[in-house]
């Protein structure tokens, strides 16, 4: 993740986050910025100390293709969008994206912590 200031254009901060990267969030109230990552199943967690300091929380194991994020900006609440998915083809490409389980389709709310 690349944190970059919008005034200037300048990079602030690079950051390792999980694989697969679908969407970002940033929740100024809370001072975070979120990476959700379907290929390894995680939500990476920012924590900005200052307006040049951005570090690396960790990596909040969710689930493979959860994907599709949302923040709820007065809660603080992600909202994660997954489903479970077939197994893949024994002839498929690597990388190749698997099939969703009709059905399994699921909503994962994840909390701030509190205090």
């Amino acid at each position: 993740m690349v944190v970059v200031n919008t005034d200037t254009g300048k990079m602030i901060a690079k950051l390792p986050i999980g694989r697969g990267s679908d969407a970002a969030a940033s929740d100024p109230k809370r001072r975070h910025a979120f990476s959700s990552n379907g290929v390894d199943g995680t939500l990476s967690i920012i924590q900005e100390k200052d307006a040049q300091t951005f570090v690396l929380l960790g990596n909040l194991k969710t689930t493979v293709g959860a994907r599709t994020m949302a923040l709820d900006p007065e809660t603080g609440r992600i909202h994660l969008v997954a489903a479970d998915l077939e197994a893949p083809a024994a002839n498929a490409a690597a990388g190749a994206r698997r099939a969703i389980v009709p059905g399994s389709v699921k909503l994962l709310f994840l909390d701030p912590p509190k205090g």
